[in-house]
């Protein structure tokens, strides 16, 4: 998968909104903070919504509740993870602090996100496109290759973000051909660039973070 070049990501004020904007449609209390057992509520709904069960369930929970530690793990990059965690001290950080448990803020998931994307672009990227493509295998619930609206409104409220609206808008603009549903490129590319590139006119960016088209 193509899409955005490496040298075209970076952490800029509008690349640091849309990451807050990621984190409060997945805050499950709404008070700013996230931890190990929301992550964990998280992956039940979905084990529970989609009868989940055995490797895919496995897959899903690491992502949601390892997965700062997976990407230091995914060796892309050509170099140590001892390196690489010498590197990014706040993605370590993050990785800790929700194994254990801390209550993450925020600002903290932010800047951890941040330091991902300006010391290995390639590797943010690389690491959503698995992240994403991972659970789009999920939602494809009739293994069509293929999501619909109802198949992303339904994940997007497992995630905990219950605006179906906004999600069915989201999802009309990216269906460029206008058949009713999505492809995994198009699924993937289009996180991809909502959480990576510098397009306001995203159409992610336009149904669920209109505030940052403004700035």
């Amino acid at each position: 998968m193509e899409g955005i070049k490496p040298e075209d990501i970076k952490f800029t004020p509008f690349t640091d909104g849309k990451i807050r904007v990621w984190f409060r449609m997945i805050d499950v209390g709404k008070d700013g903070y996230m931890c190990k057992d929301d992550f964990l509520s998280i992956a039940d709904r979905f084990v529970k919504e989609y009868s989940l069960s055995g490797g895919k369930a496995t897959e899903v929970r690491d992502w949601l509740v390892d997965g700062w530690n997976i990407v230091l793990d995914m060796d892309k990059h050509k170099e140590s993870v001892e390196e690489m965690m010498k590197k990014m001290p706040l993605v370590v950080a993050m990785g800790n602090k929700v194994r254990s448990g801390a209550r993450i803020s925020e600002d903290e998931f932010t800047q951890a996100y941040g330091q991902l994307i300006e010391v290995y672009p390639q590797l943010a990227k690389e690491s959503l496109e698995k992240m994403v493509g991972a659970f789009f295998e999920v939602f494809d619930e009739d293994s069509d290759c293929y999501i619909t609206d109802a198949e992303m409104t339904s994940a997007m409220h497992c995630f905990g973000y219950d605006q179906p609206d906004l999600v069915k808008a989201a999802f009309a603009s990216m269906d460029l051909d206008k058949d009713g549903k999505l492809s995994r490129e198009e699924y993937v590319g289009g996180w991809v660039s909502f959480m990576l590139d510098q397009d306001k006119s995203n159409p992610f960016v336009k149904a669920f973070a209109p505030h940052l088209v403004e700035q």
